[in-house]
């Protein structure tokens, strides 16, 4: 809660417009708030019933508890929540009183942090007070192809080996496992982090011994040697 002005936690940053407020986040499938994939984000300024009435300023009196519809007073603030990214796609979505989504709400996500503003009033037929915050999917990394992208998957750099992926994400890490053998074992090799959208190339060791290479896309850097997570 704060009467105006930036708060901020190590997950959640929000700057008041418009009057106090109490913003809080909490996570609908028992992840930290950074890797959840649902979160619930409450954006509560203040409400009254229409007709309440105070014997004084502070509002400890009530002389009349009034009748709905409930009023919230309007009321935006900028959030940022911290999220470990990589290459998931983000959603927001505004919710109705009875938890069920009302429109989309419109978000960004850059250096790890997804912003977007929390607004009571953006709604003119309803205030709005609670948000749903979905990762919704992760990318599989995509090699490119000269047909498809006009660059090749596998590119010689003299003693290096370039992967090429076309679908890279900023801020995902992208790790080579290498296998002498189609069936494996695969071992990772390489792990980097992507700076920007688009294409990105992971250099490798073109003399090792490794005939057959995959990729895997992860929140963080994999240490070499790591074996291939099962499934990927």
């Amino acid at each position: 809660f704060a009467e105006k002005g930036t708060v901020e936690t190590p997950s959640l940053r929000f700057d008041l417009e418009g009057g106090s407020a109490a913003l809080w986040a909490s996570s609908l499938d028992g992840a930290p708030l950074r890797r959840s994939n649902r979160i619930l984000l409450t954006h509560l300024t203040d409400g009254i019933d229409t007709g309440e009435t105070f014997a004084n300023r502070s509002r400890s009196i009530v002389t009349a508890w009034g009748t709905p519809p409930h009023l919230v007073r309007a009321g935006s603030a900028a959030v940022r929540l911290r999220v470990d990214a990589g290459p998931s796609v983000f959603k927001v979505y505004a919710l109705g009183a009875d938890g069920s989504r009302v429109r989309e709400v419109a978000c960004a996500v850059a250096g790890g942090v997804l912003s977007f503003t929390a607004d009571v009033a953006a709604d003119p037929t309803a205030a709005t007070i609670h948000y749903e915050i979905v990762r919704e999917s992760r990318a599989v990394p995509a090699f490119a192809t000269r047909k498809r992208d006009g660059r090749p998957a596998l590119a010689f750099r003299g003693a290096t080996l370039a992967l090429t992926l076309r679908n890279a994400t900023a801020g995902a890490w992208y790790t080579a496992y290498a296998a002498p053998a189609l069936a494996g074992p695969y071992v990772s090799v390489l792990s980097a982090q992507a700076s920007a959208d688009g294409f990105f190339e992971l250099p490798v060791d073109a003399a090792s011994a490794a005939a057959f290479y995959r990729v895997a896309v992860s929140d963080a850097r994999v240490p070499d040697g790591t074996a291939l997570p099962a499934g990927d």
